[in-house]
């Protein structure tokens, strides 16, 4: 069925309506390449397995990863959704087994679901085995009963399937058992399967683990061969490198083999009060739509209670059309194994058509063939989504078609919106950070417990300079007998978790920085389709009431930053300034409006008093060095901009990072902000600041596409809206081109050890020179000037005179000072005194000197006053000369042999340039600068 006819159906149904917004596109197939016959070298009892279960030969992906493995490298092998994973690590693994009859493989898996499901794939292949080694396999994890984890841990299995939690919870805070029992110590192989799913906050923690783990195995003398794998992602290599410590052999099969697929995705005309009865509507009667097409359909959908719902509402439907009810089945991850396995063999067996389910089946469950998926709502972030879509025709020569319903969220109606810019997507770049203190500050004590406090430059190999140092200084505070492994939490966020509660239902849950945003007491919430009202908070609940659905609220927030530590930063001339770094962030709550919707009327006005803390947040920032009209009232609109181009860029979960612009940002300029919301660093902003062009670029195309005047949903408008903030599309767009434009050129400036130096010369740590920036001190006056501004040459008018009071005033001659500091100060540079900005002649007769040796007396007493050493008079070179029938002070400075300050009162003041301008730098920055400037 194709898909016109597939949406003619689906109106039929009543899934579809008029006035419903659709988005259209496809993936063309692509067919596999096979290798000629399982490599030679693989146990003839496995090939005859294999021969017996209908597999004679590999896709040449997995002999490729067979090969490697077998050769004892570690393999990251990175492929689409259906492409044989488990059999590219299941062959070498079963190979070493059986040649070994001691060695044991330990199989990491992100969900307990999943293990067992890989259990019963590698199961038939041991069970079609003939001869030799009986090789068995067990999950090891809290699914399974405690009288049967005693029984393996005295007896264990070849291989044993677990998860992160366990693998710390175990292997690692009861290792002596495992060493005891034979496992550790025989312990050949790790597989680590969808790795993908091991990147941000959870991801830094399993790399911490990991290496705790290695370190453990090391101290044994155990080296095992590793194989990772995970769906396509830009950087499988690096990622599996930065998750273990260890260099990978990578074996890729991007494009190896896929399905035809074709994309609707739909935008559902349904009024705000009965959203949530309708959407659920809609998905039952796609699903209907699909049974009686005799489609074999997965529907992910939001939540157990929305699929339990629509579960319920389709099988009682089914008389109404003449359909099987026995054919739709539910899956969620709170059902027995058992039925799980049940249903597995009826989806496998055709039995089953429609199964509801969460991403339960989202990882890697073997259930054959399908001939498409619906999604209830987009997913959480991109790669979620892609994962859920693959499971869409899951034999390459098989046609499929994927089927989007947004809910009423900004994130889904974007991306219904923009269909073409989700196809054709780069591969996401995965990123996990090792080196988050407030992670490693959590890891600390379970290593100290693991190592006994005793720990090697042999360990800091394993584990990296920052666990180890940190583990060091962390000795004196173990406690000896304790087991911090029990405590340490992998998942989630660091803050407190609430659950949402109406009555004794529990409806789902959510941290405590939405709590403070959208859970405050009074809000009316939207959960799942339907509205309540927030009428209390207990200690680990929000008490929530159902609320009329045409009322929200409207929370005012104000939130100012706090620059902490700059860790990188680029200049672009005078156009911006690009900055990663750490962030305070504080947010105070000022209270709420409850609106109508139908009218826009303000029902009530309620004030609040609430301050919340984000410290140690990771950021880019974008600093815009201007004040026009682009830059003021374009700032939201690049703010949204950047944030809309990241989600293209980074796979970060829509909570995992958030965004703010101030008009009066950084150094007082306008900047926009996008921040981790997880402290430490989980890697998305330092990521970002990598590749911020083509996140910015990717967010003014997705603007540009669409028709809206000034920001929609479908391009740059937030998800949520915190104030009166106002978006400008267009002067957004201008002022990020102009942005983009700048950094073409390349960077003028870069941080470099603790301070922005021009990217021409930079500062070195070497002898004075007496060399002059840029200019040559004999240049010609008109051909100088005719350059312009720049590094090491600036324009005054005059020395002391304000031009538009005609009268001396200490800030001209402020300006000429700090100027002069700054150059003394960098490469040197020439000052023009009588010459505006715009090159045009002023002369220095303005500032009424008596003659050319009174100005110069003068000049020469405020670098004595102000610069307080007069000496330093001899890095000044200075000359009168005549232009445009105005007479000029030339004021050459070279590279001066110590610092210069400029004097105001008490207070001293350093200076250095930073492009056509003069930039004061703070204390910390001044002494590191000075530090390596002039060296002592």
């Amino acid at each position: 069925m194709d898909s016109e006819q597939l949406i003619e159906r689906l109106r039929e149904f009543d899934a579809l309506r008029q006035n419903d917004k659709i988005r259209q596109g496809s993936q063309d197939r692509i067919e596999p390449d096979y290798a000629a016959a399982w490599p030679d070298r693989i146990h003839p009892n496995i090939v005859t397995a294999l021969g017996k279960l209908g597999r004679p030969r590999p896709y040449q992906h997995q002999a490729d990863a067979i090969e490697q493995s077998l050769d004892g490298v570690d393999v990251v092998m990175e492929s689409p959704t259906a492409s044989g994973k488990t059999l590219a690590f299941a062959v070498p693994m079963l190979d070493t087994l059986l040649r070994d009859g001691t060695a044991h493989a330990l199989l990491l898996y992100p969900t307990k679901a999943l293990a067992l499901d890989q259990r019963g794939a590698i199961h038939e292949i041991c069970e079609a085995l003939e001869g030799g080694r009986k090789v068995e396999s067990w999950p090891y994890d809290g699914n399974v009963r405690e009288e049967e984890r005693a029984a393996i841990r005295q007896q264990p299995p070849a291989m044993l399937m677990t998860n992160p939690e366990y693998l710390n919870r175990s292997f690692l805070a009861h290792r002596e058992q495992w060493e005891q029992n034979g496992f550790l110590r025989g312990l050949k192989y790790i597989v680590i399967d969808e790795m993908h799913e091991y990147r941000g906050f959870f991801g830094g923690n399993m790399a911490l683990l990991l290496r705790r783990f290695l370190r453990h195995l090391k101290r044994l003398d155990i080296s095992p061969r590793i194989f990772m794998a995970t769906a396509t992602c830009a950087n499988p290599s690096e990622h599996a490198e930065a998750l273990t410590g260890r260099a990978m052999e990578l074996v890729s099969a991007r494009d190896s083999l896929r399905p035809k697929r074709d994309f609707i995705f739909v935008n559902p005309d349904i009024p705000d009060y009965q959203y949530r009865d309708i959407f659920r509507l809609r998905i039952r009667n796609a699903a209907l739509a699909c049974l009686k097409e005799d489609l074999q359909t997965l529907v992910f959908c939001p939540s157990k209670k929305f699929i339990e719902e629509v579960f319920a509402q389709s099988r009682s439907a089914c008389a109404d059309h003449g359909l099987d009810p026995s054919k739709i089945a539910v899956f969620h991850a709170d059902m027995t194994a058992e039925k799980k396995e049940d249903i597995q063999r009826q989806i496998k067996a055709g039995e089953t058509r429609v199964v509801f389910t969460t991403n339960a089946l989202e990882l890697g469950m073997d259930i054959g063939g399908m001939d498409g998926v619906i999604l209830a709502g987009f997913p959480t972030n991109i790669m979620s989504a892609w994962q859920q879509m693959g499971r869409a025709g899951r034999g390459w020569d098989k046609d499929a078609f994927v089927l989007l319903y947004a809910m009423q969220d900004p994130i889904d109606r974007f991306f219904v919106g923009n269909l073409d810019a989700f196809l054709t997507k780069p591969y996401d770049r995965l990123v996990v950070d090792p080196d988050n203190e407030e992670l490693i500050k959590n890891h600390v004590p379970s290593l100290l417990e693991e190592s006994q406090d005793d720990l090697s430059l042999r360990d800091r190999d394993v584990i990296g300079n920052a666990f180890y140092e940190k583990a060091v200084a962390g000795q004196a505070e173990h406690v000896p007998g304790y087991k911090p492994q029990h405590s340490l939490r992998l998942r989630g966020d660091m803050g407190q978790v609430f659950a949402l509660k109406r009555g004794a239902q529990e409806l789902g849950q959510i941290s405590d920085f939405r709590r403070f945003r959208e859970a405050y007491l009074g809000a009316v919430f939207p959960f799942l389709g339907s509205r309540y009202r927030v009428r209390a908070h207990e200690e680990s609940a929000i008490d929530l009431v159902e609320a009329d659905p045409h009322l929200r609220t409207d929370p005012g927030f104000f939130t100012f930053e706090k620059i902490d530590e700059y860790y990188a930063a680029k200049r672009f001339g005078e156009t911006a300034t690009v900055y990663y770094g750490k962030l305070d962030i504080m947010t105070s709550f000022t209270g709420y409006s409850l609106v109508d919707e139908r009218t826009n009327e303000k029902r009530e006005t309620r004030e609040a008093s609430e301050m919340r803390r984000e410290a140690n947040r990771h950021a880019l920032w974008i600093t815009v060095l201007e004040r026009d009209e682009p830059a003021l009232k374009g700032l939201s609109a690049l703010e949204h901009l950047l944030r809309v181009g990241a989600m293209f860029v980074i796979p970060a979960d829509r909570f995992d990072a958030s965004t703010l612009s101030r008009a009066s940002g950084a150094g007082d300029f306008p900047t926009a902000f996008y921040y981790e919301t997880y402290a430490g660093g989980i890697g998305v902003a330092k990521n970002l600041f990598a590749d911020w062009e083509t996140a910015l670029r990717k967010g003014i195309e997705v603007a540009q596409r669409c028709s809206c005047s000034q920001g929609c949903p479908e391009c740059i408008e937030p998800p949520k809206a915190y104030g009166d903030t106002k978006i400008n599309k267009h002067l957004g767009i201008e002022l990020a081109g102009r942005i983009l434009t700048a950094a073409e050129a390349g960077p003028t400036h870069e941080f470099r050890e603790g301070v922005m130096v021009p990217v021409q010369t930079g500062y070195r740590a070497t002898a004075p020179s007496t060399t002059t920036a840029d200019v040559p001190s004999d240049e010609p006056l008109a051909t100088l000037i005719a350059r312009g501004e720049s590094d090491g040459l600036e324009f005054k008018s005059t020395l002391r005179t304000n031009l538009h009071t005609e009268k001396s005033d200490s800030r001209m001659e402020d300006e000429v000072l700090k100027t002069i500091a700054g150059f003394l100060n960098a490469e040197g540079g020439t000052l023009l005194v009588g010459i505006a900005d715009d090159g045009s002649a002023v002369g220095i007769d303005v500032d009424r000197f008596q003659s050319d040796d009174a100005m110069l007396r003068h000049l020469t007493n405020l670098v004595r006053d102000r610069l307080g050493d007069v000496t330093l008079m001899g890095s000044l070179k200075t000359a009168f000369e005549d232009h445009e029938d105005k007479r000029v002070l030339r004021i050459t400075c070279s590279r001066a042999p110590k610092p210069a300050y400029v004097k105001d009162g008490a207070d001293e003041a350093f200076y250095t340039r930073a492009g056509s301008t003069t930039e004061k730098l703070g204390v910390r920055q001044a002494m590191e600068y000075i530090s390596f400037r002039f060296p002592a």
